[in-house]
């Protein structure tokens, strides 16, 4: 099937919203051979996608937290396609309490559709007196370290890169209706967890199109951790665009939510 994709923390998570709900299809079980056979090929056919087209969106990175305090944070998307790989950016300013530093921070996450995705985290920090650069550093991330929060929000590093479809243990486990949708149900195992990062994760792909229409998390111990969730999609100039999207950390209590602001031209 041909596909036009938006990569990254929009590569699986655009799923179409199309009229009723269509007949709820037998849940089928795979056998241990036919999962892992079947969830490698469908890894692997997803990542090898391409976006068409450069996107920029900005949007408000609004969390609130258990005790019901709410942040909002202005940050902007941009998708970037070269011949060799295509990026995506996410860039973020704000200033975490008064008289406080202010903090700008740029996440850079590089696929090639082959070698494993690249991470970069940028961070600049201003002095509150002088509105001069304080600090700076560049870090390349690897390994447990994609498990730290972008803006300090409950989406991850490895949420935004969708991190997970990178691990080596794939398996389809079941078909299943989810949200009126046909969807194949993929559970990503990690090879390395430690504390503080996902053991395995489970997500249901609509068969149609390969999105991500819902996704959740467990810890080291096995315990539900996140829950993700993309709510709202439009087509622009005739590409679905993600228009929120939204993620819960169920055992903190504290939720984000990324509403971007779509340019309709």
């Amino acid at each position: 099937m041909n596909r036009n994709p938006i990569p990254a923390a929009i590569l699986a998570v655009v799923w179409l919203v199309l009229g009723a709900a269509e007949p709820a299809p037998q849940p089928k079980t795979l056998t241990p051979s036919e999962a892992a056979q079947q969830g490698l090929a469908l890894v692997t056919e997803i990542l090898a996608q391409r976006p068409s087209a450069n996107i920029t969106n900005k949007g408000i990175l609004k969390t609130r937290d258990a005790h019901g305090k709410r942040t909002q944070i202005p940050i902007q998307f941009e998708l970037l396609v070269t011949p060799t790989n295509w990026q995506n950016l996410y860039h973020a300013s704000w200033t975490p309490a008064t008289n406080a530093a202010a903090v700008t921070q740029h996440l850079t996450i590089q696929h090639d559709g082959r070698s494993s995705d690249k991470y970069e985290l940028r961070q600049i920090t201003l002095d509150p007196a002088s509105n001069l650069l304080s600090s700076s550093s560049n870090t390349t991330l690897t390994g447990s370290q994609i498990m730290t929060p972008f803006a300090g929000s409950d989406f991850w590093v490895a949420d935004l890169g969708l991190a997970f479809l990178r691990w080596p243990d794939q398996r389809i486990v079941r078909t299943e209706l989810r949200r009126s949708r046909s969807c194949r149900v993929l559970e990503s195992f990690n090879p390395q967890p430690v504390p503080g990062t996902y053991s395995r994760v489970l997500s249901w792909l609509d068969v149609e199109t390969d999105a991500v229409i819902q996704a959740e998390a467990y810890d080291l111990e096995g315990k539900l951790l996140k829950e993700f969730d993309p709510k709202k999609v439009k087509k622009i100039n005739g590409q679905w665009q993600l228009e929120e999207m939204e993620i819960s950390n169920v055992q903190t209590g504290s939720r984000t939510r990324i509403e971007f602001e779509l340019d309709q031209k």
